[in-house]
């Protein structure tokens, strides 16, 4: 158990570095804090107190005491460090919304939003982080503490540097706000780690995360802190069509939450979750719709209690000291007797999704299991990571990366679409890219031009840049996505430029790929 000298009258049970991707062990997990949390709230009593969850207000003046489920995850390395941090960023209103513990005061709960957060003056948003690296995190921090007076990353709701006094590598996370029951905490410890096994895989593919626009996730956090899972959240568009009508499409906090479950499916398969350890993370908007008494967080399920019969204090402090009442699932229980075919229903759609093995044919005609995320990553992403690095100085490392794969990237769509596309690639051109005008297609030919090899060879980044009448740019592009793929083992390509401009007699086109050398390359 642990106490903390700045926020007294809080007690946190402290479970240790345990390991939650095997169901027995998240059972045990379960009834060990069932028999420590009923254990201790029988010692308090017998010494004349009386131990109560977070949020719970009591006394003439009243009182309350305020405090978050702290969870920290395990990584390998820096790179799983950043990607982890920075995905983990990405979900937080959804996190805050499942979590949120609003004040329960004269025996009703005011609201369904996070009480703690909305009155917090020692936790912010998490920052983007473009690298994990030493430097960098200094860097980072100090342009926190310069230009938003945030004393470190110690106060954000991620926090990419971890708990200090843990000995083992760690992403420390702090939005989520302390639970009633085991099972609604060990259910959101289990989002976190399928949210790490994601950073794991999408390390071995290469990938990155993406940078959230910073005002969009903190209308979402400030929306989730105040309504819940009665908020809505905005989110960029993925459809390139609705993309160039408007940049961002709304969507329930419910539906957000849901969204998040589904998008996960197979990182919860590969942790053998069985559906009733995730019913009370499943928000099921249409289920609260049909059924007015589901809960689909500890709000809803203490706001209900407090409905049908007489729900204070006294019997919230019993609650704590029932071992058995506390090792079971009481947001499910509910939910069974609110909606029972209606969950039965969802419950059986979940064990087929859970069991079910998707397979695709791979290179050697074998079946093999789906990926849980995309091998390429979205243009728009990768433009977006792009705009992240605007002010770093090595960026080949980074920018090789963004663009592994075959084919080749055209980025030109995606990064038409930025308001800083120039200052993008002007950064890409620098420091040492060096520029390879053409100007008619057929002087690519059918290999790679000896005078590319040589820049390449030198440099390692090199701009090959065609300008031509505007009836040959379908050829041009063509011909440098051919290129592309008749580059070096090793080395990759994106085109960046691809407009029309007019001239006083014609129209012409100017076509651009960025390429980078092989790192065999550049070592030699």
């Amino acid at each position: 158990m642990r106490l903390n000298a700045n926020r007294p009258g809080c007690l946190w049970i402290d479970t240790g570095p345990v390991w939650i991707s095997d169901p027995a062990q998240r059972s045990a997990l379960v009834g060990a804090l069932a028999d420590v949390v009923s254990a201790a709230a029988e010692q308090v009593r017998r010494a004349g107190g009386t131990l109560l969850p977070s949020g719970i207000s009591w006394g003439g003046p009243p009182h309350r005491r305020l405090c978050e489920d702290g969870h920290s995850v395990e990584v390998a390395d820096d790179l799983q460090r950043e990607i982890l941090s920075n995905l983990i960023r990405r979900y937080v209103p959804e996190l805050v919304a499942l979590s949120g513990r609003a004040l329960f005061v004269a025996g009703r709960v005011n609201g369904r939003g996070s009480l703690r957060l909305a009155e917090s003056k020692d936790q912010v948003s998490t920052r983007y982080i473009a690298s994990a690296s030493a430097r960098h995190l200094r860097r980072v921090e100090q342009a926190l503490r310069r230009d938003d007076r945030v004393s470190g990353f110690a106060v954000m709701d991620v926090n990419p540097v971890g708990d200090a006094e843990l000995e083992i590598p760690n992403v420390s996370v702090r939005c989520l706000d302390a639970q009633i029951f085991p099972s609604s905490a060990v259910a959101q410890a289990v989002v976190l780690q399928a949210l790490a096994v994601r950073a794991r895989m999408m390390e071995r593919d290469g990938r990155r995360m993406p940078a959230v626009p910073q005002r969009m996730l903190d209308r979402n956090r400030s929306n989730a802190i105040a309504r819940g899972m009665g908020g809505e959240f905005e989110r960029e568009a993925d459809d390139p069509r609705k993309a160039r009508e408007q940049a961002t499409v709304r969507r329930s906090a419910a539906e957000s939450v849901s969204d998040l479950l589904d998008d996960l499916d197979a990182e919860l398969r590969a942790m053998q979750i069985e559906p009733r350890e995730i019913l009370p993370l499943l928000s099921a908007p249409e289920l609260a719709k049909l059924h007015p008494e589901y809960a689909q967080t500890e709000n809803d399920l203490l706001a209900v209690w407090s409905r049908q019969h007489a729900f204070g204090v006294e019997q919230i402090a019993a609650l704590l000291r029932d071992r058995a009442a506390l090792a079971d699932d009481q947001l499910t229980r509910h939910n069974r007797r609110v909606a029972p075919g209606s969950l039965g229903t969802l419950e059986a759609a979940w064990r087929t999704k859970l069991t079910a093995r998707p397979r695709r044919s791979t290179p050697n005609g074998r079946k093999g299991p789906v990926r849980p995320a995309r091998q390429r990553r979205s243009d728009d992403e990768i433009i977006r990571e792009l705009d992240q690095l605007t002010e770093q100085r090595d960026m080949d490392e980074r920018l090789r990366a963004l663009l592994a794969g075959r084919p080749p990237r055209n980025l030109a769509p995606a990064l038409s679409r930025l308001g800083r596309s120039k200052e993008i690639r002007r950064v890409l051109r620098q420091p040492n890219a060096t520029v390879l005008e053409l100007s008619a297609p057929e002087e690519l030919g059918d290999g790679v031009p000896d005078e590319l090899g040589s820049r390449l060879s030198r440099n390692n980044r090199v701009c090959v840049r065609l300008d031509v009448a505007e009836a040959e740019r379908k050829s041009a592009v063509d011909a440098l996505m051919d290129l592309a793929r008749r580059l070096p083992r090793g080395a990759c390509a994106g085109l960046i430029t691809n407009q029309t401009y007019a001239r006083k007699t014609d129209r012409r086109a100017s076509i651009e790929m960025i390429i980078l050398g092989s790192t065999e390359g550049a070592r030699s």
